[in-house]
């Protein structure tokens, strides 16, 4: 009952937000983080602190209380890209993340309390409108920014030549979060994951795109496409 009264809240919300943004702040090119994203991104977390968050339910989304949710604020955002099941069992050895098909329409904004990360807020494209997309994940946030945090030491370590691009890469049917990173030397993913040790995988170390991929291909091959919907 909760999932669906959230769902609802989020549908409604939503749609608030899409009435009252003016219509020349939606189309936007997802090439890079333009302003009107910016501001639709603060725009939807105001009407999540408004019309969604209460004293009782700020925990589930990551703050200590409805005040601290007040003070928050957005940080730099970072492009996220989908893989889909289907997709990553279609990899072959060597092709590279530019090899298969992803969803690179949403942006993720870590939110910030007092240099501390609360949670994430995502912004999707759909069409030539935006709308909010996923709030909260308190975890899932955290792992991600020190991932972030962690990334210019990584690359240095392994030798990366500049210029290095970053972007989330999230593959929802396995609970799989990567910061990828893309530069001259290659491409490389940074696990930011719950149990990476499930993937034999370490979060806070840096990997060969390619022989991420294909581990994780080996880990899907065996899930039934009945599964996958």
């Amino acid at each position: 009952m909760k999932n669906i009264a959230y769902t609802a809240l989020l549908a409604t919300l939503a749609v608030l937000l899409l009435v009252s943004v003016p219509q020349n702040a939606l189309p936007m090119e997802l090439r890079a983080v333009q302003q009107e994203v910016k501001g639709f991104a603060q725009t939807s977390f105001d009407g999540y602190v408004k019309n969604v968050l209460t004293e009782k339910n700020a925990a589930q989304f990551g703050f200590r209380s409805l005040d601290e949710a007040i003070m928050a604020q957005l940080g730099s955002p970072v492009r996220s890209m989908t893989l889909s099941l289907r997709e990553l069992k279609k990899y072959s050895r060597g092709g590279g993340l530019a090899s298969l098909r992803v969803d690179d329409t949403a942006i993720w904004f870590p939110v910030v309390v007092r240099g501390e990360v609360r949670a994430k807020l995502e912004v999707l494209q759909k069409g030539d409108r935006l709308i909010p997309g996923d709030f909260g994940a308190h975890n899932e946030a955290v792992r991600v920014a020190g991932a972030i945090e962690k990334m210019p030491e990584l690359v240095r370590s392994r030798g990366i030549r500049e210029p290095v691009t970053r972007a989330l890469l999230q593959i929802p049917f396995l609970r799989a979060t990567f910061l990828y990173v893309s530069s001259p030397t290659g491409e490389f993913l940074i696990p930011a994951l719950a149990m990476p040790g499930r993937f034999d995988l370490k979060n806070d170390a840096i990997y060969p795109a390619d022989e991420v991929l294909t581990r994780l291909r080996e880990y899907a091959k065996d899930i039934s496409d009945d599964l996958i919907g």
